[in-house]
């Protein structure tokens, strides 16, 4: 999940508690209005991608 107005994404668990949060620091080619979208892949990296055409940026969970 990603908090817009705080720029952060958040980890929920199935009751929709927070878990653990990250605040990504966004590379200047990122678009504006920062995150959009996050996704977590089956070994635990994620995957947060801006709102509009820019880069998707991967987070290793082994190397966090």
């Amino acid at each position: 999940m990603v908090n817009d107005d705080l720029q952060k994404v958040l980890y929920v668990d199935a009751n929709g508690r927070e878990v653990d949060a990250f605040s990504p620091h966004f590379p200047a080619s990122f678009p504006i209005g920062g995150a959009c979208e996050v996704t977590v892949d089956a070994v635990g990296d994620t995957y947060v991608s801006g709102c509009g055409a820019g880069p998707t940026l991967v987070f290793d969970r082994r190397t966090s």
